[in-house]
């Protein structure tokens, strides 16, 4: 198992985006507007999100032309094999940074970054770039508790490029500088997710040295031994079974 698999196995995030997005999705256009969506999905990974995405889109019945884009190979390839179990055909590929690809603006209907802000040096520019070139945009970025509280008391040894400790009001902040002269119509959620963290008070367990990489963005062995014995202390002190980790989702419209 890799860090993201025991992400993925020990928390509900997912699931409850797919829930806040199936409630949500009436507020945008894309549930009203006639003919195929256009949708760009930037740093799809290996389709996890997207899966929820396209699971809440078919249940709508509202046709698209997807578009998953992602810097790495390996997680392409990944989306492809899921994509394929799910019998999922109509899905466009495109090998690149989000830095790097180009579209001119409102080619989509729909654009969606979820938990990706973080890799970019200048996110500002970024999501001006990503308001330019859809119609709708959906940003989904972590808050200040749960794994951002356990970045501040570990700060030292979090992965200290591009912007891990940024959160969703920092993202509302630069939102709300972009959209000064009221073109966006900005609408925030916000939804708790649980992590099951018994694992990472184990100093022996493998998931839960998977899940500590996970949440520090770089690889536990790299961290001194008397460290990683803090860290194991410090979720046996704070935690029971699980720890709260709180999720902003933006949807932002032109006007």
């Amino acid at each position: 198992m890799n860090p993201f698999s025991a992400w993925l196995k020990y928390c509900n995030e997912k699931q409850l985006f797919e829930e806040l997005l199936s409630d949500k999705i009436g507020l945008l256009n894309i549930s009203k507007n006639t003919g195929t969506q256009k949708i760009l999905d930037v740093g799809c990974g290996s389709g996890e999100t997207s899966t929820r995405i396209l699971n809440v889109l078919n249940k709508r019945s509202i046709p698209f032309e997807y578009t998953a884009l992602d810097p790495f190979q390996k997680n392409i390839d990944a989306f492809k094999i899921k994509m394929g179990e799910l019998s999922m055909s109509d899905i466009k590929y495109v090998l690149s940074t989000f830095e790097k690809y180009e579209a001119s603006k409102n080619t989509y209907d729909l654009l969606v970054a979820c938990q990706v802000l973080y890799y970019f040096d200048d996110i500002k520019s970024m999501i001006e770039k990503m308001l330019d070139m859809a119609k709708e945009t959906i940003i989904v970025h972590h808050g200040s508790n749960g794994i951002h509280t356990f970045h501040q008391k570990f700060l030292p040894y979090v992965r200290t490029t591009d912007h891990i400790m940024s959160t969703y009001s920092e993202v509302q902040n630069m939102l709300d500088e972009i959209n000064s002269d009221g073109k966006y119509k900005i609408q925030f959620f916000k939804f708790v997710c649980q992590v099951d963290i018994k694992a990472c008070k184990d100093e022996n367990s493998e998931d839960g040295n998977n899940l500590l990489t996970f949440f520090l963005g770089k690889d536990i062995s790299e961290i001194p031994v008397d460290v990683r014995k803090e860290m194991h202390n410090y979720f046996k002190q704070n935690y029971d079974k699980y720890m709260e980790h709180d999720q902003g989702v933006f949807f932002v419209t032109k006007i």
